[in-house]
């Protein structure tokens, strides 16, 4: 097939379409037109028959040229002058002005109307069951992905020494009790704790407890598990960040949320088949960060020092409410021992709260360290600040657990009590502590600090960010606190139709729309004897017949709080691969313990997410630091980005395919498959203001159409007599008729009339000819004619013209009293002219009168005799 460029523009398809259809629409008009012109050409000064006249006049008047001309053509002049009481019926004007309104709309729709035409991919309106396979991911995440381990889920009990599990007891006795400190334990979840949490065919797609893994793992063998047996335990290694993204992204078992944070479980597969790709919906298991952050109204200021931009000097504090606002009422719950009400967290915290109280009791604590007695806005506090001075850093932000240490007594040990007090109210934050019972009603929170990024402190006065030697700033401090929702959302995936996992897009996410009657049932694991840090509860949806177990704590919602868990463990102390239990709790450790806590450097696995050492992430945190919406953000975030690293999911959402070591999936094999709407190519229009032409003119055809279909179906019009009108208004009829109405009847059929007045030689004027013209021929065999005609006498000039030889004029001017018919009363001149034909050949024409008033009234016909 020959391809040829035929225009290289910034136009667009609708706007060279719209070019097109003008072009074609001024065609339609112009061409008429042109031909009008051509068809005068060759009928100048030439005598045609009645017929050839009327094809002739259709020709002309249908063309536009009437209407452009309309000064000086009979058709449009008589619109153009109604005005002025000319002689058009309203009526007659009306459907004409409608008519020319009509053609000029056509014309101008021709240009606009395609102009805001677009083609786009879109899905079908209907699903079709399309083939799934598995798709790989060729990134970093899919190579540092390992493949899944052939030993099943591991789940290791107990804290200071290890305990059976719930319902998971080493069978084995003698080996069991081989060691006098320690009994054998068995790390094997059992089906009696899985079983509640598999998978449902309703929800296929939706992962389970044990379809979540730990991203990297590695082999372990402890005497006291498994009695030595090699089994696998989670191993954290960071990738690439998505901290800087704003999007979601598709790695291998995850979708990452990176506009807000949180993650989807799902182990990719692409449909297969489909040229322009589909688009489809699944609903996927979503873990969701939650942060809630409250400014202490206590801002912190250092300048650069001038000797070392590495270091800061002159710390100091300023109040901005934290001090003189604080109330002297203890907020409830209270923290203190005195109210063991502190612990009441519940399945719902209410994270904003226990941010605000953190604040309270952080700024408490701090007046009590500097001696603050009375204080007001505005008021500087510089002592107790060198060493925060010393670490302050314009290009960074920290995180870190609510324990006071920027100040000097608590970072240098010099008052434990008040140090004591930080550490201690910031633990109560969660709401437990990690020696308390494990409960399933309780929810997991993770209470801390976040320093957001400096900002000049003469910012409005226009200092520039720039880290000038001696410029001063100033830097928030908030208090947070933190939790991790599981729900159900449903993703809207695309595919393109190349069969890759980067083909594939998200097209929306967002929370399943349940109604009141059909929300989901959630179970977390009921255990006793444990303590929170002992255990990673199982939790996740259950089946409907498990909903009154004794073994769960049921719960119908649309999301839930993960359950308590313990603090202390990050993703670099990972214990066993029961992933689903403790990697989200974990991932908030390492949030608070090691992701910005000294600037740029990385702890324990975590890389610094301080900005110190990524001016990219710096810029981001300058914006988001400033609120506490925004500080919340930050936190989730990097969640995100450290859950992402250390997790994934393997279930692929197709049950007899349920395929635990993706790797090992043929790349080609067909694992199910999935109602998909398939693209196909779909035509917008984008701006229906482009439309009002083609509508106004739809809008006169619409009615039109109906105004006609009216007349002719209740016989108003009956359909002969628009077939009579059509040929009287011909103008070799018109003419035929009134001056040789024997020569045909007037509702003579087409053929009749061609037959015999259509034959009859007229001859129009010649251009140049001035005046009434008169013309007659010697069809009827007549000798000589006589030519009567009155006009009004001021109006008549009267003229000779030439005759050929072998014929005579006479014209005797008389003069007698009549009215007009008209209502002009007076006296007019009587011209009787007579011409004889002495060879019965055709008569030339020649003008008799001339009306000196053609400009507002035209002469009174002749009349033949």
């Amino acid at each position: 097939m020959l391809n040829v460029t035929v225009l290289e523009t910034g136009f667009t398809v609708g706007e060279v379409a719209g070019l097109i259809s003008g072009t074609f629409a001024i065609l339609h008009t112009t061409l008429p037109m042109v031909f009008a012109i051509v068809l005068i050409a060759l009928i100048k000064n030439v005598q045609h028959d009645a017929a050839t006249w009327s094809a002739i006049g259709h020709q002309v008047q249908s063309s536009f040229w009437p209407v452009l001309i309309f000064w000086a053509s009979d058709p449009a002049a008589g619109n153009w002058t109604i005005w002025k009481g000319r002689t058009v019926r309203w009526r007659v004007f009306s459907v004409s002005s409608v008519i020319s309104l009509g053609t000029i709309s056509l014309l101008v729709a021709g240009f606009l109307t395609p102009r805001p035409l677009a083609e786009t991919i879109g899905p079908s309106i209907h699903a079709y069951p399309v083939p799934f396979r598995y798709a790989p991911d060729y990134s970093f995440y899919g190579q540092g992905t390992l493949p899944r381990p052939a030993n099943p889920l591991r789940r290791v009990c107990g804290w200071s020494k290890y305990y059976d599990c719930p319902y998971s007891i080493y069978n084995d006795s003698e080996a069991r009790n081989q060691y006098f400190d320690h009994t054998v334990v068995n790390s094997t979840i059992p089906n009696q704790t899985r079983e509640p949490f598999r998978p449902q065919l309703s929800r296929a797609t939706i992962a389970t407890p044990m379809d979540i893994e730990y991203r990297n793992w590695y082999e372990n063998s402890n005497k006291y598990v498994d009695d030595g047996a090699i089994g696998s335990m989670g191993y954290f290694r960071p990738l690439q960040t998505f901290a800087l993204d704003d999007g979601y992204r598709l790695i291998e078992g995850l979708i990452v949320d990176a506009i807000h944070g949180g993650i989807g479980f799902r182990n990719h597969t692409i449909p297969t088949g489909l040229a322009l790709g589909g688009q489809w919906s699944e609903d996927i298991l979503w873990l969701q960060p939650e942060t809630a952050c409250t400014s202490v109204n206590l801002t912190f200021h250092f300048s650069i020092s001038e000797s070392n931009f590495w270091t800061s000097n002159n710390g100091s504090l300023t109040d901005e409410g934290g001090f003189s606002k604080i109330t002297s009422d203890i907020p409830l719950p209270r923290w203190d021992n005195a109210d063991p009400h502190w612990r009441d967290v519940g399945p719902d915290p209410n994270l904003q709260e226990r941010a605000d109280i953190a604040a309270w009791w952080n700024n408490q604590f701090t007046s009590q360290a500097m001696n603050v007695s009375s204080s007001e806005i505005g008021t500087v506090w510089t002592n107790q600040l060198e060493n925060y001075a010393s670490l302050a850093s314009p290009s960074s932000m920290t995180i870190s657990n609510m324990d006071g240490k920027y100040l000097d007594s608590v970072w240098y040990g010099n008052d434990s009590a008040i140090g004591t007090k930080f550490k201690a109210y910031g633990v109560r934050c969660s709401g437990y502590d990690d020696e308390d019972p494990s409960n399933s009603t309780k929810a997991f929170v993770r209470c801390g600090y976040l320093y957001g990024v400096p900002r000049p402190l003469n910012e409005a006065q226009g200092q520039s960010w720039r880290y000038d030697l001696g410029s001063q700033w100033t830097q928030q401090l908030y208090t947070c606190a933190s939790a991790v929702k599981a729900s159900v959302r449903t993703v809207t995936f695309a595919s393109n139709g190349t069969e890759s996992l980067a083909a594939l897009s998200i097209v929306d996410v967002k929370p399943k729309n349940y109604d009141d009657t059909h929300l989901p049932l959630w179970g977390i694991e009921k255990v006793k004897g444990y303590n929170i840090t002992d255990i990673s509860l199982f939790w996740g949806l259950i089946d409907e017949s498990y909903a009154n177990s004794s073994d769960l704590e049921s719960r119908r919602a649309a999301e839930i709080y993960l359950p308590a868990n313990t603090r202390g463990i990050t993703f670099g102390h990972i214990y066993d691969s029961f992933a689903a239990g403790l990697g989200p709790a974990a991932a908030w450790e390492s949030v608070y313990e090691h992701s910005a806590a000294v600037r740029g450097v990385a702890i324990d696995f975590i890389p610094s997410y301080s900005g110190e050492t990524n001016y990219g992430l710096t810029l981001k945190w300058q914006e988001l630091s400033q609120s506490s919406q925004g500080a919340g953000k930050i936190l989730n975030l990097i969640w995100t980005d450290i859950a992402a690293f250390g997790m994934a999911g393997t279930s692929t959402g197709f049950q007899d395919q349920q395929q635990q070591d993706s790797s090992a999936v043929p790349l080609m094999a067909v694992l199910g498959k999935r109602a998909v709407n398939r693209h196909v190519r779909v035509i917008r229009y984008e701006n229906i203001l482009y439309a009002i032409p083609a509508m106004l003119a739809g809008s006169m055809f619409l009615i039109g159409l109906i105004g006609a279909a009216f007349l002719l179906l209740f016989q108003i019009v009956p359909f002969g007599m628009l077939i009579h009108y059509i040929n009287h208004t011909s103008i070799g009829r018109a003419i035929t008729w009134v001056q040789y109405p024997q020569a045909a009847r007037s509702d003579a059929k087409s053929s009749t009339w061609l037959d015999t007045a259509g034959k009859i030689k007229l001859d129009i004027p010649s251009y140049g000819t001035k005046g009434r013209t008169l013309e007659a021929t010697t069809l009827l065999q007549k000798t000589s004619y006589s030519s009567t005609s009155s006009f009004p006498a001021t109006d008549v000039e009267l003229k000779t013209h030439s005759m050929q030889s072998g014929h005579s004029y006479t014209s005797i001017p008389t003069m007698s009293a009549a009215e007009d018919t008209s209502g002009w009363p007076g006296s007019y001149p009587m011209m009787q002219s007579t011409i004889t034909s002495q060879n019965h050949a055709t008569v030339p024409s020649y003008t008799i009168a001339r009306d000196r008033r053609a400009s507002s009234r035209p002469p009174l016909p002749p009349r033949f005799s």
